[in-house]
């Protein structure tokens, strides 16, 4: 799919310039730039590797040490 964007000067120099550098052309910087800004836009608040984490095996569930903590004692 083609369309046209329409930059400032200074920022259509710098997408030259950093082309350029990079050896590419701007066509491709601004793609992926695009496909960058689409995946973080699209993205759960979550990373995908947290929300499929089953957890440690050998870890005690928190619940279980909560319930054997002992009475700290209080200062006055």
């Amino acid at each position: 799919m083609n369309f046209s964007i329409h930059l400032d000067d200074a920022t259509a120099l710098r997408l030259k310039l950093e082309a350029a550098r990079r050896n590419r052309t701007r066509n491709a910087v601004v793609a992926e730039a695009v496909k960058q800004w689409l995946e973080r836009s699209q993205r759960s608040d979550w990373p995908k590797e947290l929300l499929q984490y089953a957890g440690a095996r050998d870890l005690v569930p928190f619940e279980k040490a909560r319930s054997k903590k002992k009475e700290r004692p209080r200062f006055p």
